[in-house]
């Protein structure tokens, strides 16, 4: 048998803030979970695009994720490797959701 695994004891500090990205996490795959009937049913919209638009994120995702992993790994900045892209991210998530309310009762579906 081999050696037995080294034991990491978390601080509460870390065990908070690992559960708040788990929290996160759960309301996002329910708001997908959700998203086909509500904006089908409810809404009337095309089964179609709404999986093309709910698709496309991870495709996408599944391009970028490891180039921008890349890049944030080999960063080196005085704020840190991760902080000014995740403040940059921050930034630009708040600028599309303030985009989403701009959508006009008159635009198709597409």
């Amino acid at each position: 048998m081999g050696k037995p695994h080294a034991v990491h004891k978390a601080s509460n500090r870390e065990i908070y803030a690992w559960s708040a990205g788990a929290a996160t996490n759960s309301v996002v795959q329910s708001l997908n979970a959700n998203l086909m009937p509500f904006f089908n049913t409810a809404l009337g919209m095309n089964a179609g695009l709404i999986g093309m638009a709910t698709v496309f994120p991870r495709l996408l995702d599944a391009f970028t994720d490891p180039i921008m992993g890349h890049i944030s790994d080999n960063a080196r900045t005085r704020w840190g490797r991760r902080r000014p892209f995740i403040f940059v991210g921050a930034l630009l998530s708040a600028f599309f959701i303030a985009l989403l309310w701009w959508a006009q009762p008159g635009w198709s579906q597409t």
